[in-house]
This record gives structure tokens, sequence and C-alpha cells, in this order.
């Protein structure tokens, strides 16, 4: 490997966002509740919230389904980890706060 190869892979940003989301259903008892990790990588951890902000209409086909008809679905995050030169811990409270910023501009523009 480069030496160049070697610095990009080393200046790497890795997010991961940890979702609490669920289903609910006409038929009580299929109600589901799981967690949903979500993984960017980027450059800068900006350019993952980004990324990620952008699928604010997210994609629930994860999630399990019933026998009756989905009433509705939801997820709330609960917990950003960022990986940085190998080093993982959870995201500051300013990434926490560009993230959710970005996702209420850009849903607002879209909705």
């Amino acid at each position: 490997m480069s030496d160049e190869s070697k610095n990009e892979a080393n200046t790497k940003v890795i997010l991961t966002f940890i979702w609490d989301a669920g289903a609910t259903f006409e038929n009580e008892s299929e109600n589901c509740e799981m967690q949903i990790k979500e993984t960017y990588e980027g450059k800068t951890w900006k350019e993952c919230c980004d990324d990620c902000a952008s699928c604010w209409d997210w994609d629930d086909s994860e999630l399990v389904t019933g026998e009756s008809n989905v009433v509705e679905t939801y997820r709330d995050l609960s917990k950003i980890i960022i990986t940085q030169n190998g080093n993982e811990s959870e995201a500051s409270n300013e990434i926490y706060d560009y993230y959710t910023k970005e996702e209420e501009r850009l849903r607002d523009q879209n909705t």
C-alpha cells in the first residue's frame, strides 16, 4: 500500500447511526421493536452526517412485517458512534447537533 493510500485510509471517518425503530399494526399483537444500524464513511464527520440526513425519508423495509396492515413505522436516533484512526467512541454533542439541524433543514426543504 502506498503512503498516499495509507494516509487516505487513516483520514477516513466512519459514523454509525443507531436507531430504535418499530412498527405498529392493526393487530397489536404484531407490533414490533428493533434496532437499526446505518454506517456512513467519508473524509469528515460532516460529510457522513450530510449523507445520513439526506435519507430523512427512510426506507422502513428492514422492519418486521405482520399479517395485518401497518398503521405506522418509526425510528428514533439513539446513538451515533464515530470511528477515526481506528478509535471508536460516542459522537460529541457537536455532531448530534449538526446532524439534527441538517436533517430538519432537508425535511423542511422537501415537504
